[in-house]
């Protein structure tokens, strides 16, 4: 994903969106709830951009509509703020499905240690709380348009750090690769 993304080769993201868009229809799907584009994770944006652009292009060839949400995943679960209440979906996670999520979390040791700091730096309950946010429009990624998004500034310190040779930007490569798709959608539109 990285490596196509710096050398603008967009033509997985548009594959992807081929084969979401094709397993939608397939299955029938009546909604898709995904990551929500905080401009924080470059990868968690970049999947809000295909997830929009495969619902968009399934609603225009089909009458019943495939409804698309997203929910938070770097800032506080329970967050409704940004949230049209008529629209959005609350979930209360009952003890069961509270311990399984907690559960799932915990278990990538590769990310054990934040999401520890997470947990403790919000609390725990707030994970017990989801809200399932609309999502309107194909290109509506509200993370994307911060000025210097969080995944720039840790590119900077992994390039500083010798671990990477360039760094992933918004306006060099994610705007591109949304254009991109945008120019796709209107060519199949």
């Amino acid at each position: 994903m990285y490596a196509a993304i710096l050398s603008r080769d967009f033509n997985l993201f548009l594959g992807l969106v081929d084969e979401l868009a094709g397993a939608l229809r397939r299955d029938r799907v009546e909604y898709v709830v995904g990551d929500a584009a905080e401009g924080e994770i470059l990868a968690h944006d970049v999947w809000r951009l295909v997830i929009n652009a495969a619902v968009e292009i399934v609603n225009r060839a089909q009458n019943n509509q495939v409804s698309n949400y997203d929910y938070l995943v770097v800032s506080r679960p329970d967050d409704c703020s940004n949230a049209p209440p008529a629209t959005s979906i609350c979930l209360r996670l009952d003890d069961q499905a509270f311990a399984r999520k907690l559960e799932a979390a915990r278990g990538y040791p590769e990310v054990a240690d934040e999401v520890e700091e997470t947990l403790e730096a919000i609390g725990i309950e707030a994970f017990r709380v989801e809200w399932l946010r609309p999502v309107d429009g194909w290109n509506e990624c509200p993370g994307l348009t911060h000025e210097l998004p969080a995944y720039e500034r840790h590119g900077e310190q992994q390039v500083l750090a010798g671990h990477y040779e360039r760094v992933i930007r918004y306006r060099e490569h994610v705007l591109p690769l949304a254009e991109a798709l945008s120019e796709y959608l209107r060519r199949s539109g």
